[in-house]
């Protein structure tokens, strides 16, 4: 979503936020009872860090929104 960019990824971000940052535990971690939490972790601090592109997987041509 954040590659489509624009609505698509604010009404997916809006989403994303609310939905998961209410679920942390108290001891920092997104647990579900499997691998000690790690993964699930590991995956939602890849989530909320796309926004500021530091893997260049989350990178996109700044252009996109732009009208022709």
């Amino acid at each position: 979503m954040f590659q489509l960019g624009g609505r698509f990824w604010a009404q997916y971000a809006d989403w994303m936020y609310s939905e998961y940052i209410p679920k942390q535990q108290s001891n920092g971690s997104w647990s579900n009872g499997r691998n000690g939490g790690t993964y699930g972790t590991s995956m939602m601090v890849l989530s909320f860090t796309v926004p500021y592109r530091q893997l260049p997987i989350y990178q996109r041509d700044e252009t996109v929104d732009e009208l022709p």
